[in-house]
């Protein structure tokens, strides 16, 4: 059976309301002998009674149905084959209603893991929660359901904890940014020590502890809190850790030399370093943002290949460098794009130092950010090249399904890009989309402007092909006057069936955008079609380029027209004295 979803939100309440059905008739009598909470004497020594409580019950996988929420991928929902497995519900820090559920699974249904975790749809950060938040006077963070419960489990007869399982290190993290500047006093993280962080904390972890003081600890004489209450005297060993907790002061995320620092005005008159003077700092974390079909991509892609081949921008010196472009959305856009580029701008010769990553980077996920740094390393050693320029396109993208009006969520990424910027020396340009009402700015909580060195918003031009770009805020920079840039048609090759591979090109030089405010067509009877036209030349005569017949023609047509009405509405431009024709090319005419 196959369903219509029209939305990923529909496909979303599909598969909750599948994984509700299974946990409501899951049994709760017989989890212990459940085999992973068998599977080592820390999960032995849990009591069962508190994790039923916690709404730990047990179904059959099989009978749960579920649909991919990828809207390319096929409708028809198909059963888990997990055989069976422990199911709960994880919910949001302020309702405890449950908005999705994680999976427990017995040895050998997942290659190197034994928990499934289904999104939530809405990119809040999932949790489950042991005791009551408001009246405890210790809040604690975990990072798993069984590590939660064997901490909750340890508390003497008077305590009053409130123990929060966040799901892993990530979902940690997250919690404690939303609630740590509100509940430092009560807060204590409890981290994993395991084979990733042997020693030390998780980094993200680590980072968010630092920026609110909070209190950290770790078990001691094993790797998880499960396995510590399963030691002689574990519970009491759990209680003196959290009654001594301190905050983190020794972790290699924090314990770092003091900042270098100067005196006074030392090292004044120095000019900042640019990437595209006037416009492009270095070691920057700047933002370009527009509507969706804006042309956002096309000046990125011309901004990185300028850099890339170290070619002045709009009469502006270029510091030449590499450049690595995560283009979210893979495919082959990009790449003809960047092809188009060369064609125009570099007499068909091919960039050598403008590298692709064509998949989305979550820069939020420590160890995403981490390949990515790894990934400008490589390219560093084997090309003998620096990577001066970082262009995430787009954030969307880039955010793994976070929420971005939520100020966590977005600090994370802020996060995330100032790592990759500090630890591989780069500058991080961020391509964004606007909101709703694009008088309003870029999309999402106003942090992401907030921490940028420089904001461009980008809107389409009144006249086709073009696109007008206004600077939003800069910091050392004079203000940019608000420009015009032209997009011109590249034609990269022909497909299969011999038809012609077109794109367009940004060619990179601006116009005084009040030249153009109030330059619009009068006249009887003109249609959009009349204004096409001229529109059209006016733009190739302002840029310098060719307005012979055949090439405006060729832009009519690609802005949706008809050309069989071409000629007739040339016709009458001609013989109203709108444009006028020399040879082959046509002029416009200024009344």
């Amino acid at each position: 059976m196959k369903y219509d979803f029209e939305t990923e939100a529909e496909r979303h309440r599909f598969n909750h309301a599948q994984l509700l059905n299974a946990w409501e008739l899951g049994t709760y009598h017989d989890i212990t002998d459940h085999k992973y909470l068998a599977k080592d004497l820390g999960k032995q020594k849990i009591d069962q009674e508190i994790l039923i409580r916690h709404g730990v019950r047990l179904c059959d996988s099989g009978k749960i149905r579920q649909v991919s929420t990828d809207p390319t991928k096929s409708s028809s929902p198909y059963h888990l084959r997990y055989g069976r497995v422990l199911i709960y519900p994880l919910r949001s820090l302020y309702d405890p209603v449950p908005q999705t559920f994680q999976l427990l699974l017995e040895p050998g249904h997942l290659h190197d893991a034994d928990k499934r975790n289904f999104l939530s749809g809405n990119g809040e950060p999932m949790c489950s929660i042991f005791g009551d938040v408001q009246s405890a006077t210790t809040i604690v963070l975990a990072e798993s359901l069984t590590k939660a419960a064997a901490i909750y489990q340890s508390q003497p007869d008077n305590g009053r904890w409130a123990v929060i399982n966040c799901v892993n290190a990530g979902g940690l993290a997250k919690i404690a940014l939303e609630i740590g500047e509100a509940e430092s006093h009560r807060i204590i993280i409890a981290a994993d020590r395991d084979e990733k962080h042997p020693g030390a904390l998780a980094p993200q972890v680590a980072a968010v502890a630092e920026r609110f003081g909070l209190r950290v600890i770790q078990p001691q004489g094993c790797k998880d809190w499960d396995d510590m209450l399963a030691l002689q005297g574990g519970n009491l060993a759990i209680q003196n850790l959290l009654s001594t907790a301190k905050p983190v002061t020794n972790s290699p995320a924090t314990s770092q030399p003091s900042f270098p620092f100067t005196v006074g005005s030392e090292g004044f008159g120095q000019s900042s370093r640019y990437l595209i003077k006037g416009y492009i700092p270095e070691l920057s974390f700047g933002v370009c943002y527009g509507a969706s079909g804006a042309g956002k991509s096309f000046l990125a892609i011309d901004w990185a290949c300028r850099i890339s081949a170290g070619l002045q921008w709009n009469d502006a010196r270029v510091r030449q460098g590499a450049v690595v472009y995560v283009a979210g959305e893979g495919g082959l856009a990009v790449p003809n794009r960047i092809r188009g580029w060369e064609l125009e701008h570099l007499n068909d010769s091919a960039l050598s130092n403008l590298f692709l990553v064509n998949q989305p980077t979550h820069i939020a996920d420590h160890l995403q950010a981490s390949r990515l740094i790894e990934t400008i390393r490589a390219i560093e050693q084997v090309y003998g090249v620096k990577v001066r320029l970082v262009v995430l396109d787009t954030l969307a993208r880039c955010f793994a399904g976070a929420d971005e009006n939520r100020a966590a969520d977005m600090n994370l990424f802020i996060a995330g890009c100032d790592r990759v910027k500090v630890e591989a020396r780069t500058s991080i340009l961020v391509i964004h989309h606007s909101g709703k009402n694009e008088e309003s700015g870029a999309r999402g909580s106003s942090a992401l402007k907030a921490a940028a060195d420089y904001e461009f918003a980008l809107t389409k031009g009144k006249e086709p092909f073009t696109v007008t770009l206004r600077s939003t805020k800069t910091k050392d920079s004079a203000e940019v006057s608000p420009q015009l840039f032209s997009l011109k048609q590249v034609s990269i090759g022909t497909d299969e069936d011999g038809d012609a591979i077109t794109t367009l090109v940004s060619l990179g030089q601006g116009q005084d955008l009040l030249e153009n405010d109030g330059d619009q067509l009068h006249g009887k009877n003109l249609s959009d079609g009349h204004q096409a036209i001229w529109q059209a030349v006016r733009s190739r005569m302002a840029s310098g380029e060719s307005t012979d017949i055949a090439l405006i023609r060729d832009d009519f047509k690609a802005q949706g027209f008809n050309a069989n009405n071409f000629n007739r509405r040339l016709d009458k431009l001609l013989k109203d004295g709108h444009l006028v024709m020399k040879e082959q090319a046509l002029l416009t005419v200024t009344h």
